[in-house]
Parts: C-alpha cells; structure tokens; sequence
C-alpha cells in the first residue's frame, strides 16, 4: 500500500504505533485474529462490515426521504399561499 518512502518518514514510529493500536484494539473485539505475526480477519470483522455497510445505506435512504418532504412541504406552502390570495398568479385554465 506505501511505498519505501514511509520508512523515512519523521512520523513513521508514531505512526506505526498508531496502526498497531489499531490492530490490538481489533484484536480484543475479536474482530481480528494474530497468527505469528500476520492478522486474519474473523466472523466478526465481517460482520461488523455489514452492520456499517447496512447503516450508510440506510442513512443514505433516509436523506432522500427527507428530502422529498422538504419539497412536498415547500409544494404545500406555496399552494397554500395561493389559495389564501396571498400569491397571486394568472389563470391559465378556466372553467366557468
């Protein structure tokens, strides 16, 4: 993922730490599993994927919905306005 460049980094320790965190915190939510060294992902990491995948998806759905109330209510608020003659348009179909 990086190249050789990241071992000369001035960060690269802090970083590394960082990362390794990380990957313990991983590991006591068993989420990840150490085996000499490398991680092996488990059930619950892929789990845990889903369950975040299902919640943007979601969240992404629920925007949309709030959106279209924004405009049916805007809709509203102007057919109201020109109910009430408080906006005034020419008629464009009489049926009288």
């Amino acid at each position: 993922m990086y190249s050789m460049k990241v071992f000369v980094h001035p960060d690269f320790n802090k970083e590394a730490s960082r990362i390794e965190a990380l990957l313990m915190g991983l590991v006591d939510t068993d989420e990840l599993r150490r085996i000499n060294g490398n991680y092996e992902l488990t059930g619950h990491a892929f789990k845990a994927l889903d369950d975040y995948e299902e919640e943007d998806r979601r969240h992404k759905s629920m925007n949309f919905a709030q959106w279209v109330l924004i405009f049916i209510t805007i809709g509203m608020l102007f057919a109201t306005l020109m109910q009430a003659q408080i906006i005034k348009l020419p008629t464009l179909l009489d049926f009288t």
